[in-house]
């Protein structure tokens, strides 16, 4: 007996060319042809001809297997299109109830030799036409609009696409955005569908600027989007990178008061807090540290924490008491990747060391090549990178010296 075979698509998603042998009634497609319907329960599946078909026998049957077991049988019938040009006939498999199939399994619809005949050419019937298929274990891979690899300077979103229909299996799910390994972001995102394409829709919220030169990541959480007909068969993660391309100068994260600035320690180090005007959030490891500026030993790292106070974003480090050696200098580090913009463009602190005040008041010794910033007392700035010039052209007053350094002025 002669067989047509008809592979009819792979997990993967590619269909490939319908390869037969016979000589008898052959299928120009099938339904299987359309990559979709391996994402929904099966409820029918049908083969087209060129010209007028029938069936034999009324009711005809054709077997679906797994394992080389018959799981269901569906009724088969004759359904004929006529048009201008051609009649196209088709044979049209029915199941008594949509079979929703295992995922990740491989499967073959039988339709037995001599089932349908051409009424063109009763003589001209099919052989043994075998489908084979697997129902796929997930949604595959997608693409995306921002290329892998390539260079972003200015984005407003991005979308995820597959090849199916597909919905949103939790609507609270987040897209992460990371800035070299670090998440920075979070999105909400919209799954819809059109005409076969499923797509997970990423709304940045506004127009973000990517930092030139440095590696970003846009990740889609696994099993957070489904086939819309198939809410077990769902994404792998989804990932995009890239590279940023902005050269402009982004906005820094620089604090502007420092509670050591007016509550200088003795003996102990206890509480230091961190006033930021900007919005912002703490890193995944964010950590403060306490050296000893001249042995460059690492005394203490604590994890700070973070809040809001009347429009000013607080970092506090707290230090539990931590004894400070008579005769030695210390510095605070918060290191850079600490904190992170809360809103607009995606920046990171560059690290900042702060020294421990000793005194509450003099001037300090300053050499000639020493640069810091100059703040005043309610801490907005006066001069950056400032040298003993720019001091010494200061008007009277109380300023902020070298970071946390207290120097009265007269």
């Amino acid at each position: 007996m002669t067989k047509t075979l008809l592979i009819a698509a792979t997990a993967a998603g590619l269909v490939l060319p319908m390869s037969a042998n016979a000589t008898g009634l052959v299928p120009e497609q099938t339904s299987f042809d359309h990559f979709s319907i391996l994402f929904t329960p099966l409820s029918e599946f049908s083969l087209s001809f060129d010209g007028a078909v029938d069936v034999y026998s009324n009711p005809s049957t054709a077997n679906i297997y797994c394992d080389g077991k018959v799981i269901e049988t569906a009724m088969v019938y004759p359904k004929n299109e006529v048009g201008q040009k051609r009649t196209q006939g088709w044979i049209i498999g029915e199941f008594p109830e949509p079979l929703v199939l295992p995922k990740g399994q491989s499967y073959k619809i039988v339709l037995p030799v001599n089932t349908a005949y051409s009424v063109d050419n009763p003589e001209l019937t099919n052989d043994e036409i075998t489908l084979e298929f697997e129902v796929p274990e997930d949604l595959g891979p997608c693409t995306t609009t921002i290329e892998e690899g390539s260079v972003i300077t200015t984005e407003e979103s991005t979308t995820f696409f597959w090849g199916t229909e597909t919905a949103a299996v939790d609507p609270d799910a987040k897209a992460t955005l990371y800035r070299e390994g670090e998440p920075v972001r979070e999105f909400s995102f919209n799954v819809t569908w059109d005409w076969d394409l499923g797509q997970a829709y990423v709304d940045f919220g506004e127009t973000l600027n990517f930092e030139n030169g440095i590696n970003y990541s846009l990740v889609l959480p696994a099993g957070s989007v489904s086939a819309q007909y198939r809410m077990d068969i769902t994404n792998l993660e989804a990932v995009i990178n890239f590279v940023g391309g902005y050269t402009e100068p982004l906005p820094t994260i620089d604090y502007v008061w420092c509670s050591l600035f007016t509550d200088h320690p003795t003996d102990n180090l206890g509480e230091v807090s961190f006033y930021y005007k900007q919005p912002v959030m703490l890193a995944e490891n964010p950590e403060v540290q306490l050296w000893i500026e001249e042995d460059n030993e690492l005394v203490k790292s604590v994890v700070p924490t973070l809040v809001e106070e009347d429009g000013k974003w607080v970092l506090t480090a707290d230090f539990e008491e931590t004894p400070l050696i008579p005769e030695k200098g210390y510095t605070l580090v918060i290191p850079e990747g600490t904190l992170i913009s809360a809103s607009g463009d995606v920046v990171v602190n560059y690290r900042k060391a702060t020294n421990v005040p000793g005194i509450s008041s003099g001037i300090e010794s300053i050499t000639e090549d020493a640069v810091s910033d100059i703040y005043s007392i309610d801490g907005v700035l006066v001069k950056r990178s400032a040298t003993e010039e720019d001091f010494q052209n200061l008007p009277e007053g109380i300023y902020i010296f070298g970071g946390c350094k207290l120097v009265n002025f007269k």
